[in-house]
């Protein structure tokens, strides 16, 4: 559902766009032979057979369409498109990149300008990705302390048996700092490291905090987070 939500916000903007997985038995002809491809890919000129000499591995993209005997086949399916983009929708976890699908975006009109469209698919991927991982998210509502925190990021002390599970095998996570008397700050944050104590009964995590999320109050989380950091300093002189 996130991807066909999304296809339809895009296809908006961009008439034609189309989204597939890599399994897709509706992938056209063009993208069956680069299945696997995790990185973007530009046509610049369809009718130009030159600008189908990509290189993929130790191939070329136009050697992979005359080897599924596509390539004429794909020529002529695009006599009224000026040029295609085909763009990963991919998913890093711990280290790993993970392919989830293909933008697929014909253009009618030649003179495109395809760095700020590559600029728009790459915001749009980045969306698309978030709104995956929300969707995946286990919510745990059991309060976890926290130690050393600063305007880079925290020390979290987990104890709840989810996490311990979980914290480990992923390399981001989503997080509210509660403050006394404060409302909660949302950050989302990069896990750097994990360590257990000699019991497995607690884990101590290292997080980079990388973003912030909605905040209903003038001053961002960042501004909220900096002038709470500054009050603790002051009560502990």
């Amino acid at each position: 559902m996130v991807l066909r939500d999304h296809e339809k916000q895009m296809a908006e903007e961009f008439p034609g766009l189309k989204v597939y997985l890599p399994n897709d038995k509706e992938r056209p002809p063009e993208l069956k032979p680069i299945e696997q491809l995790n990185v973007p890919l530009i046509i610049k000129d369809t009718q130009d057979p030159a600008s189908y000499e990509i290189p993929l591995g130790d191939s070329t993209y136009k050697k992979q369409l005359e080897m599924a005997r596509a390539f004429e086949n794909v020529r002529l399916r695009f006599a009224g498109t000026a040029s295609f983009i085909v763009f990963p929708v991919n998913i890093e976890e711990k280290g790993r990149t993970y392919l989830i699908a293909h933008i697929y975006l014909p253009l009618k009109n030649a003179g495109s300008d395809f760095e700020k469209i590559l600029a728009t698919l790459t915001e749009k991927c980045d969306t698309i990705t978030e709104r995956i991982r929300e969707v995946n998210m286990i919510t745990i509502k059991e309060k976890q302390r926290v130690h050393d925190i600063s305007m880079g990021g925290l020390g979290l002390e987990i104890t709840n048996e989810d996490l311990k599970k979980y914290v480990p095998l992923s390399d981001r996570i989503t997080f509210d700092l509660i403050f006394k008397m404060q409302a909660p700050l949302r950050f989302q944050g990069k896990i750097c490291h994990v360590a257990s104590d000699d019991e497995g009964e607690k884990y101590v995590a290292g997080i980079d905090i990388e973003g912030s999320g909605h905040s209903d109050y003038r001053k961002s989380n960042q501004e909220r987070l900096n002038n709470m950091i500054q009050t603790i300093k002051l009560e502990d002189q």
